[in-house]
């Protein structure tokens, strides 16, 4: 059951980090969504560290 969750919630922030993605090109452009894209992956990088410690 919490599997479940966690999947649907990663499917989620998935999807909120591509909009965010989006919305930065449109309004900044390419680099602004380089540097919103590195931000974005040193966090689910640390989401999935801790999802598997756990």
């Amino acid at each position: 059951m919490i599997n479940n969750i966690e999947k649907v919630v990663s499917l989620g922030m998935i999807q909120f980090v591509t909009i965010l993605l989006l919305i930065g090109y449109y309004f900044g452009g390419l680099k602004y969504t380089l540097i919103l894209g590195f931000f974005i992956m040193f966090l689910l990088g640390i989401t999935i560290i801790k999802t598997s410690l756990n």
